[in-house]
């Protein structure tokens, strides 16, 4: 998110009378480092945000079961919509050369399931269509989920709408790591809070975000104080920074 803050800083130092010499680039230097010090100090850290889910293990045990099929292959149709799909052909051939049943076929599902939430695909899923499990393969459908619409709540401020700095498009995959970093870009600044809800669309497979952005104000004041300065500059040092965000919206 291309947003700005102007930063305006004063400082003021203390120096006796008798030591007022020719030291201007002397305290000039000290004033520059102590503003970065400050405009560092003062820089709030990145938003935490963090959606996903913890990684779950994969087991490669089934369930004794009767009846059951044996399976020598397992097919994973619709990989080619995911960017990673290495991981879930790795997952399916552990259940290669099993005899599967209703159990086991479910517990296979889950695993894939489980890959897709720790990749982000929150909304994707893995569905097992008919077929005759007598062939000794079993073929399975992974349904991409996608993006249809980004929008933003009524409440949520102009400003935010009109850059969008979010990395999630409409028409992508989902991926809950895009939106953790949109989430963050939205709240770079303390006096912003945003949000975020993904609902079900029409069409299966779609959803929607929801985004809710609220700045309560543009501006900032911080000040300082100590005894940290020089002889030549004067031992206490002092100053304020204003600070002004998203001063254009």
């Amino acid at each position: 998110m291309k947003s700005s803050i102007l930063v305006f800083a004063v400082f003021c130092s203390l120096i006796p009378s008798s030591q007022a010499a020719d030291i201007a680039d002397q305290q000039l230097i000290h004033q520059q480092a102590r503003q970065q010090a400050l405009e560092a100090q003062l820089a709030p850290p990145p938003a935490d945000v963090r959606l996903s889910v913890p990684e779950k293990a994969v087991s490669s045990t089934f369930p004794v079961e009767t009846p059951c099929f044996p399976i020598t292959r397992v097919i994973l149709a619709g990989t080619e919509n995911f960017p990673h799909w290495l991981p879930f052909r790795h997952v399916a051939q552990q259940s290669e050369n099993h005899c599967l049943g209703d159990k086991g076929i479910s517990r296979l599902m889950t695993q894939l399931q489980d890959q897709l939430i720790n990749h982000g695909y929150v909304t994707s899923r893995v569905l097992a269509p008919r077929q005759d499990l007598h062939t000794q393969t079993l073929k399975l459908v992974m349904i991409p989920g996608r993006i249809r619409h980004i929008r933003y709540t009524p409440d949520s401020g102009k400003y935010i709408q009109r850059i969008t700095p979010f990395p999630a498009r409409e028409g992508k995959l989902l991926d809950l790591r895009d939106i953790e970093q949109g989430l963050e870009n939205l709240q770079r600044f303390p006096t912003v809070q945003a949000d975020m809800n993904i609902v079900p669309a029409e069409q299966p497979g779609e959803s929607d975000i929801v985004l809710d952005w609220r700045q309560s104000r543009h501006w900032r004041v911080a000040t300082y104080l100590d005894d940290t300065g020089s002889k030549s500059t004067g031992r206490y040092q002092g100053g304020f920074t204003f600070f002004l965000d998203n001063p254009w919206r």
